[in-house]
C-alpha cells in the first residue's frame, strides 16, 4: 500500500504538472480539501462535499494567492456553512445583489409563514430597505449601519433602533451563509442603546381611562385596543386574528402555532366582554382579518399610529396616564390573576407563554391538560373587572 505523503506548503510548491492528465491530490487537515494541478501547471484548491444527495466541488481559491494554511481555514468555514444547511458554493446571480432583491429573498426563504412575518417585513422595508433602496448589499459598510441606527435613535426611537440593529445583523448573518457578502458589516458592533427590563403596569385608574377612552374611538383603533386588553394577547396576535378562527357560538378563538409565540396551536376562550366587542366589529366581503384598514384583506401594522391616537384622546378627555406601552397591559392581566388567586400555570397559559415556562420543563412533557375551563373562568372574571371600570350608565328621569 502506497504511503500517503503529508501535505506541506513546500510540497505544494514542488509538485510538478503531469502533461498527460489533471492531478487531484488530497490536501489533508480538512476532509474533502483537494489540490488540483492542471496539465498547464496551474494549481487550485477545491473542497469536495455532498449537498442534497449530490457531490459538489467548491473552488476555495488559486495557489499561490491562497496558500495551504489559508485554504484549510476557508474549507473549515465552508463546512460550517454546510452544517447550517446552506450550500457554501451558492453565489447570487449577477444583478441580484441589490438590497431590495436580497431582502425579498430572505423574507421568502427565512421569514415567510412565521408568526412574526408581518412585523419583520414591515420593519425591514421601512427602516432598512427604503434608506438603502439604491444600494447593493456588498456596498453596505459598518459606517452605513451606524448611521442608519443613529438616525432612528435621534427621532427619538431608541428601542426601535435596537430592534432594527438586531434585524440588520440577523439579515447579514444569513447573507454571509448564502455567499452574498463575505463579512457582515454588523460584526463588532453593539446595539445602539442600552435597554432595561420593563416592569410597568397601569394603575386601576389609568387602565380605566384607557379602556373607557378606547370605547369612544372609531374602528379599528378602539376595538383593537379593547381586544388587546380583554384577551391579554400580544398586539401581533390580535392584529392577525382571523374570522375563520373564531367561533361565536362556543366562544372560542382557535390560534395556529404560526400565529402564537408557542410551539403548538391553542384554543383561547373568549369572555362575554370579548364576544361583545367582536359583535360590534364590521365584517367585510372577502376580508379574512378582524382588524384591518384594507377591508379585511391585510392585518393591522399601524401600532404606533393607533397608540398616538389613543394617547391624544386620553389626554383630551382630561385623564392623566404615565407613559406606557401596549405590552404593559399584559402585566395588568397577570397582576389581576395573582390578586384573584388564579393558579400560576393557568395565568401563564392565558398570556400564551410556552407550556415549558408555564408548567416547567418536566411537567410540560407529561401534563397535557389544556386548563381550558380554568382559563375561561379567569377570563370571565377579568371581563367583569373591566366592566367595573366603566362609569355607571346615566338614567333619564321620567315624570
Amino acid at each position: 500500500m502506497k504511503k500517503q505523503v503529508t501535505m506541506t506548503a513546500r510540497r505544494v510548491e514542488s509538485i510538478k504538472p503531469d502533461p498527460t492528465r489533471k492531478q487531484e491530490i488530497p490536501a489533508g487537515g480538512v476532509g474533502g480539501l483537494t489540490l488540483v494541478v492542471q496539465t498547464s501547471g496551474s494549481k487550485s484548491w477545491y473542497l469536495r462535499y455532498r449537498y442534497l444527495g449530490r457531490t459538489r466541488n467548491y473552488k476555495i481559491g488559486n495557489f499561490p494567492v491562497v496558500g495551504l494554511a489559508d485554504a484549510r481555514l476557508r474549507a473549515i468555514d465552508a463546512l460550517k456553512t454546510l452544517s447550517r444547511g446552506v450550500d457554501p458554493a451558492f453565489k447570487p446571480a449577477p444583478g441580484e445583489d441589490g438590497v431590495k432583491a436580497v431582502a425579498d429573498l430572505w423574507v421568502k426563504l427565512e421569514v415567510s409563514g412565521k408568526r412574526t412575518e408581518t412585523e419583520i417585513t414591515r420593519v425591514l422595508k421601512k427602516e432598512i430597505v427604503q434608506p438603502w433602496i439604491t444600494r447593493k448589499v456588498t456596498d453596505i459598510t459598518r459606517a452605513d449601519v451606524l448611521r442608519l441606527v443613529d438616525k432612528i435613535v435621534a427621532r427619538p426611537a431608541p428601542v426601535t433602533a435596537n430592534r432594527v440593529f438586531e434585524l440588520t445583523r440577523r439579515w447579514f448573518r444569513w447573507q454571509v451563509g448564502r455567499g452574498y457578502v463575505t463579512v457582515s458589516p454588523c460584526d463588532g458592533l453593539n446595539p445602539p442603546t442600552a435597554e432595561t427590563a420593563r416592569d410597568h403596569k397601569l394603575s386601576d385608574s389609568e387602565l380605566a381611562a384607557v379602556w373607557n377612552t378606547a370605547k369612544t374611538l372609531d374602528y379599528p383603533t378602539g376595538a383593537f385596543i379593547q381586544m388587546m386588553i380583554a384577551t391579554g394577547a400580544r398586539r401581533s396576535q390580535v392584529a392577525e386574528m382571523k374570522w375563520k378562527d373564531i367561533d361565536l357560538q362556543t366562544g372560542m378563538w382557535s390560534v395556529t402555532a404560526a400565529d402564537m409565540k408557542m410551539a403548538r396551536a391553542t384554543e383561547v376562550p373568549l369572555s362575554t366582554v370579548t364576544m361583545t366587542i367582536l359583535r360590534t366589529v364590521p365584517r367585510f366581503d372577502g376580508g379574512i382579518y378582524v382588524f384591518s384598514r384594507s377591508g379585511g384583506k391585510r392585518a393591522l401594522t399601524t401600532f404606533a399610529e393607533m397608540k398616538r391616537t389613543l394617547d391624544e384622546a386620553v389626554k383630551e378627555a382630561g385623564h392623566a396616564v404615565a407613559p406606557w406601552t401596549l405590552h404593559d397591559i399584559r402585566r395588568n392581566l397577570s397582576t389581576f390573576c395573582s390578586r384573584t388567586h388564579v393558579a400560576r400555570e393557568v395565568a401563564a397559559l392565558m398570556l400564551a407563554h410556552s407550556r415549558k415556562s408555564a408548567l416547567g420543563s418536566v411537567d410540560a412533557i407529561y401534563d397535557q391538560y389544556d386548563y381550558l375551563p380554568e382559563r375561561r373562568t379567569a377570563f370571565e372574571a377579568w371581563g367583569v373587572y373591566l366592566q367595573g371600570l366603566e362609569p355607571p350608565a346615566k338614567h333619564t328621569a321620567t315624570a
